[in-house]
């Protein structure tokens, strides 16, 4: 199994909350968090209970994938009130569903996590079909007393694929026929997250020397996967891939240690 993250992309079916700072969305407040000084974003409540909603980023459509357990994190920690609590949203098919209520740590922003192994409306396995409605949040309880700053999901998938090269460099690969449908994985090979970058991309340059960008999905914390764009179907020969990254530290990250060729299942 790998695991796709996806992040808050837009506000949901409920907004509520209030974001911290002011000129931010409350999505945006819950997707970027991280700088070398820690949390700088969060939404909290004024009311005695709110609720926040995002939708998340898209999964393209042709992909072939089995889908796992969906994990929703939220990254929070209680202030002054005595009795702050707090709930994990998710709301798939129009319903909504929670997880048991946490009395978050007063002392630092602590990671709390729900896991759904099945799809809490249907009650029938997840379906790649399912992400695409999906949404996910937090309910907030006691005016001010919590405060949130990091909420994402963690898709359990197996890819449905063939994993075709392997480059250590930024050179040609061995990827000698790309097409519209396929997909390309570039990985960091130091251990260090994407989660949180403020870019994340996998550079192309096709045969005939034309270069572009693929916006990416973080893999298993450390890899990218980004959809081959249609341009490009009708061509063939050798690939050049570079995955492209500014972590959360303003670290620039380049390099392409890794990459595969997703096939969807009709290919």
């Amino acid at each position: 199994m790998s695991f796709i993250f996806l992040y808050p992309a837009g506000a949901g079916d409920n907004t509520a909350l209030t974001a911290e700072p002011v000129a931010l969305a409350n999505w945006e407040a819950t997707r970027d968090i991280y700088t070398t000084g820690g949390v700088i974003s969060y939404v909290y409540n004024t009311a005695a209970i709110d609720d926040d909603l995002y939708v998340l980023d898209s999964i393209p459509t042709y992909l072939s994938i089995f889908v796992g357990s969906v994990t929703v994190y939220a990254l929070c920690r209680k202030t002054a009130a005595p009795a702050s609590l707090f709930q994990i949203l998710l709301r798939t098919l129009g319903s909504n569903d929670s997880s048991s209520t946490i009395e978050p740590s007063a002392v630092e922003y602590t990671l709390y996590s729900n896991v759904w192994h099945f799809n809490p409306t249907s009650g029938l396995p997840w379906t790649a079909e399912d992400l695409a409605d999906l949404e996910i949040g937090v309910t907030l309880q006691n005016v001010s007393g919590a405060r949130c700053a990091n909420i994402y999901t963690k898709v359990e998938v197996n890819f449905l694929g063939e994993k075709i090269s392997n480059s250590s460099s930024y050179q040609p690969s061995d990827v000698i026929h790309v097409n519209q449908g396929f997909s390309v994985v570039a990985k960091e090979n130091q251990g260090r997250s994407l989660a949180g970058s403020s870019t994340l991309q996998i550079k192309y340059k096709d045969p005939d020397g034309v270069e572009g960008t693929l916006s990416g999905l973080v893999i298993d914390q450390n890899a990218l996967f980004a959809s081959v764009p249609a341009a490009t179907n009708t061509k063939t020969g050798k690939w050049w891939f570079k995955l492209y990254a500014v972590l959360a530290g303003g670290e620039i990250l380049e390099g392409v240690p890794f990459f595969t060729n997703v096939q969807p299942m009709w290919v």
